[in-house]
């Protein structure tokens, strides 16, 4: 469990890069209507 949160450099990262990517995709489904 350790090396997966030093492959992100910490969990706090990998989650607020994931957010990113979900608030992106939910302005292209709005975007599409």
């Amino acid at each position: 469990m350790h090396e997966y949160f030093s492959y992100f450099g910490s969990p706090f990262d990998a989650y607020a890069a994931i957010s990113e990517i979900l608030d992106d995709f939910e302005q292209r489904v709005e975007a599409r209507v």
